[in-house]
């Protein structure tokens, strides 16, 4: 039984089923309106029941095949490289704009792979940047600030 509880499918059960939990919860006091007229809470209680749904087929088949693998071990020094990238985005975004909040969050995030490989790093980052300038301000024309102010 305790093999069962290792396999990747369960871990992936819990979490799903817990989002769709919360979801649920989340959304319950909003009106859902049928199909012909959605209301507010329609969407979000589909797809928190399709999570939940997806949740049961993924336990059900942990049941049914046995188990399979081990959930592997993770490394904090990856994780920890994609928040502080997020974060750094986050705090740059106002004081520097959005093409040296973009470059930085590319950076940081590039940090989590390795081996750390400074040229391809710096390609990335000047791509992305261009991409997302082209895209959110450009095509979109988003309020955001290219450049520092």
């Amino acid at each position: 039984m305790m093999r069962r509880m290792a396999d990747p499918d369960v871990a992936a059960a819990a979490l799903f089923a817990a989002a769709g939990a919360i979801g649920i919860g989340a959304t319950r006091h909003l009106p859902v309106g049928s199909t012909m007229r959605m209301g507010p809470g329609y969407l979000p209680l589909l797809v928190s029941s399709l999570l939940v749904a997806l949740a049961a087929c993924l336990a059900l088949r942990v049941v049914v095949r046995g188990a399979g693998d081990e959930v592997p071990s993770w490394s904090l020094g990856p994780v920890a490289a994609i928040v502080a990238s997020l974060a750094a985005f986050a705090i740059l975004i106002d004081p520097v704009g959005l093409v040296g909040a973009t470059i930085a969050l590319l950076a940081v995030s590039r940090l989590a792979d390795r081996p750390f490989r400074p040229w391809e790093t710096a390609a990335v980052a000047v791509g992305g940047a261009t991409f997302s300038a082209l895209v959110f301000v450009e095509l979109l024309l988003l309020p955001i600030a290219l450049w520092p102010a």
